[in-house]
């Protein structure tokens, strides 16, 4: 049996891991794997919270959000 808590917070989220699939031109295969990994450490937390799961996005460069 895996751990829970009461809260998780995830402050530091990037948008790009919102949105799988999504790969900027021209990325190496080291940026893609990353990014994979990224992503299964999200799931990991997101499913590790039992009442709460708070998370921030912070806008990629560029970008009006």
């Amino acid at each position: 049996m895996h751990p829970e808590f009461k809260q998780v917070l995830l402050p530091w989220l990037t948008e790009r891991l919102m949105f799988p699939g999504v790969t900027g031109a021209g990325w190496t295969d080291s940026q893609i794997e990353r990014d994979e990994r990224d992503r299964r450490k999200l799931f990991v937390g997101i499913t590790r919270a039992r009442d709460e799961v708070w998370v921030g996005c912070i806008a990629a460069q560029g970008s009006s959000a």
